[in-house]
């Protein structure tokens, strides 16, 4: 009767380490996910028409920037920056250092963009904005736009 006592708690334990094993494992995967991955759709065919969510890697005094891609539309939105009065939306064909394109001034969150042409890759970034002064872009978010 008292191996019972000793057995059972000690297959519980067994069981809760496999399972922090397995979700460390997950957790691990997920933050191997590099920003220069692509977002899209059409490699994800399991989830062709839900939307995909990637996030902006931390850059020092600037937002971080969530790009959720649902059909061809893009929406961002960001965290907000101390000082940061608006925010300015930058978008480029190529990854840095090509200088991105200013898409909108004084951008309200959530911001969307059907970019042209589909099946090309766009790289987002966002930046703070006090008085006249820009502060600091985020990291650049590829996402591919489905066909």
């Amino acid at each position: 009767m008292k191996s019972y006592y000793i057995v059972v708690p000690a297959l519980v334990l067994v069981v809760v380490l496999v399972g922090a094993y397995a979700l460390l494992g997950m957790t691990r995967q997920l933050l191997r996910t590099s920003p220069s991955q692509k977002v899209s759709t059409s490699t994800l065919p399991h989830m062709a028409t839900e939307p995909v969510t990637v996030s902006s890697t931390y850059v020092e005094g600037a937002p971080i920037v969530t790009a959720t891609l649902s059909g061809h539309t893009v929406s961002l939105t960001w965290t907000t920056v101390p000082k940061a009065t608006s925010y300015t939306i930058y978008r480029s064909e190529r990854p840095s250092p090509a200088p991105p394109k200013t898409i909108a001034i004084d951008a309200h969150q959530p911001f969307s963009d059907s970019p042209q042409p589909h099946g090309a890759t766009f790289y987002y970034q966002v930046a703070g904005v006090a008085g006249t002064n820009e502060l600091v872009k985020s990291g650049a978010i590829p996402v591919a736009v489905a066909k």
